[in-house]
């Protein structure tokens, strides 16, 4: 409850210094299930605060959301799979012309996905990411977006 109101809270001045303040407050011994239930709240603010009763997402909200969530596993607030499964939750819900929008948050982190505080963990679900993207997209049709998802899984896996 607390990280969730927390999120809320820190998300739109986008300061990870609040979900700081608030991870040292909780007492718990377990610093890995402090870890996963922010992971939680990151999802469930997606869905509740990004998603909830709107016809459309916010790509900029989501796209900053993204950065947040990068900013907080960087603290080690949080796992550092959770921008990636926060991308990964978005792309299997919008739109392709939305995926196309949000795919350049991806390509723009290219540098973060490399660091070796990420890398090893992400770099499964970011593959599952591009192939389900690629499924989904006509090859006669879509061949900019699809040439832009190749590229990247060019520069990203060596």
């Amino acid at each position: 409850q607390a990280f969730s109101k927390s999120l809320k809270k820190n998300f739109p001045s986008k300061d990870v210094s609040g979900l700081v303040s608030t991870c040292e407050k909780l007492k718990t011994s377990d610093a890995d299930n402090k870890k996963l239930i922010l992971d939680q709240c990151f999802r469930e603010f997606l869905t509740v605060e990004l998603f909830a009763g709107k016809s459309k997402l916010d790509l900029q909200n989501a796209k900053q959301l993204v950065q947040f969530a990068i900013q907080a596993s960087k603290e080690e607030l949080c796992t550092v799979t959770t921008p990636i499964q926060l991308l990964a939750d978005m792309f299997e819900i919008l739109p392709l012309s939305d995926c196309e929008s949000l795919f350049k948050t991806v390509e723009m982190e290219v540098a973060t996905w490399r660091s070796e505080a990420f890398y090893m963990y992400i770099k499964n679900s970011l593959l599952r990411i591009c192939n389900d993207l690629l499924r989904r997209l006509s090859r006669t049709q879509n061949t900019v977006f699809c040439g832009r998802i190749l590229l990247f899984l060019a520069k990203f896996f060596p």
